[in-house]
């Protein structure tokens, strides 16, 4: 006799059950033309936040980078680990220490720096 596991340890295709996102997260990654999770694999969380910076022409709380971060790990793993499915894993370990400010990056994804 074989014993098969439920369904739950199967991955979701639909944002809205993406472990770890707020619905602010979710309302993003749709803004961001995301309609089904895999669509997210391989993605670069910076470059998502920093364009949907410049869609609202202001600079996004840095939770929603970090709810960018977990879903693409979510969408890019095979099997995830449960304690890298909360977006406050995905934190910036030393706080602000990026070259260049936020402002000027929402400059340059904007295309307002040239």
């Amino acid at each position: 006799m074989f014993f098969f596991k439920s369904g739950s340890d199967k991955k979701t295709e639909i944002i809205d059950k993406i472990p770890g996102i707020e619905q602010s997260g979710i309302e993003a990654i749709k803004a961001l033309g995301f309609s089904k999770v895999s669509e997210l694999k391989m993605q670069d969380a910076e470059e998502l936040y920093y364009k949907l910076c410049s869609m609202n022409s202001s600079v996004a709380d840095k939770m929603l980078l970090y709810q960018l971060r977990c879903a693409i790990y979510y969408a890019t793993v095979k099997t995830a680990d449960a304690k890298k499915l909360h977006w406050w894993y995905w934190k910036d370990s030393d706080g602000n220490d990026n070259l260049i400010s936020d402002e000027e990056l929402l400059q340059i994804y904007s295309g307002k720096n040239k």
